[in-house]
């Protein structure tokens, strides 16, 4: 039989052993001893976590009121509303986190990134008021035979707001009029510095900048900022808002309008539209009680306010329509292509205050073509 086997024979039972101290069972005082012990050990230790998390809890805490405290001295937004929507979204991420570990705010918030559109448009108010009602050159960026003005306020602009954008989000893609789009994640800018340059070059002040941004392909927010009037417009397609020069806001909403006949239509210029276009928009002209000419962004804007019902154009590209869908939906209307589909990609435009009349335009549009 092997050697192992032969001492596992003779090896006493754990029964027949004599027990060591620490086998003995304890008894009287001595047991209740160790249990007091191990309680207060106990004790000690969870009081030890529950300081070691409060701490922590502080922390976060005075993290987030620093944040409250930079966003109230955002002298770009001037929207203390903004600022506290962007604290109040922390504070329920930290709430909602309480309790399982501390709470670390998002990079990415609704209300930071509106607050973030502000400081673009704040950049750009100051780049290109200096050249506004100046005299400055243009540039014609069309081929020959057509006319597509450019001036250094609209690249200076772009430049400063790519390069904020890119020191903020370095992730994020942009879509600029001027210098391209750029390749990013999920969330894409949509910039057009000066959308109204015609207006901008013969110093009208029906021209605006337009700052959107998207996520996945679809419009999250927009702001058009006309700083010759001291005016904004913002939205996130729930809800849309207008401040005046003199800081006073108020929220945006569309105006009902049941039919054609009693609507206000407007579009930047007839010469937007080509061949049966021409007819189409024709159709809806007749059938309305007032067409205006000239506004380019404006319009959008103004019929977000409950100005006007109706704006139809043609020929857009997607940064001159994806920043005022948000102002647009937010304040209760509705924009799409003439057939119906999703405006971003821009071309032919409608835009309504009321689904009732959007859906008597189409029919008008579509008839037309």
């Amino acid at each position: 039989m092997p050697a192992a086997c032969v001492d596992a024979k003779k090896r006493p039972l754990a029964s027949e052993r004599p027990k060591s101290r620490e086998e003995t069972p304890k008894e009287g005082c001595d047991a209740e001893k160790d249990n007091v012990t191990d309680l207060i050990c106990c004790a000690s230790a969870c009081i030890s976590i529950g300081q070691s998390l409060n701490l922590l809890l502080l922390v976060a805490a005075v993290a987030w009121t620093a944040q409250l405290l930079i966003a109230l001295c955002f002298k770009c937004t001037g929207d203390a509303v903004l600022a506290f929507k962007y604290f109040e979204e922390k504070t329920q991420s930290f709430r909602a986190h309480r309790g399982k570990a501390v709470a670390i705010p998002q990079r990415i918030t609704a209300s930071g990134l509106m607050l973030f559109a502000h400081e673009l448009a704040d950049l750009t108010d100051k780049t290109v008021m200096p050249y506004f009602r100046k005299s400055i050159s243009v540039a014609n960026k069309a081929d020959a035979g057509a006319f597509d003005p450019v001036t250094a306020a609209d690249r200076a602009a772009e430049k400063i707001v790519r390069k904020a954008i890119q020191a903020r989000f370095p992730d994020h893609g942009i879509i600029g009029e001027e210098f391209g789009n750029r390749e990013g994640d999920r969330y894409r800018w949509v910039i057009d510095p000066i959308d109204g340059t015609r207006a901008f070059i013969t110093g009208a002040p029906m021209w605006g900048s337009l700052i959107g941004l998207t996520c996945d392909g679809t419009p999250t927010l927009g702001l058009m900022s006309q700083p010759f009037t001291r005016e904004r417009y913002w939205g996130d397609t729930k809800r849309s808002r207008w401040r005046g020069a003199d800081g006073r806001q108020k929220v945006l909403k569309v105006r009902p309008s049941p039919s054609l006949s009693g609507a206000m239509l407007m579009t930047t210029h007839p010469d937007l539209f080509e061949g049966k276009e021409r007819a189409a928009f024709a159709a809806v002209k007749d059938a309305v009680r007032m067409t205006r000419f000239g506004g380019d962004c404006y319009s959008y804007c103004l019929l977000a306010a409950g100005f006007v019902d109706l704006v139809i154009e043609a020929g857009l590209k997607p940064y001159d329509i994806v920043p005022l869908i948000p102002i647009i939906e937010g304040a209760g209307g509705i924009v799409t292509t003439w057939d119906g589909k999703p405006a971003t990609a821009g071309g032919r435009i409608i835009a309504a205050g009321d689904a009732r009349v959007h859906r008597q335009a189409m029919a008008l549009l579509q008839g037309a073509l």
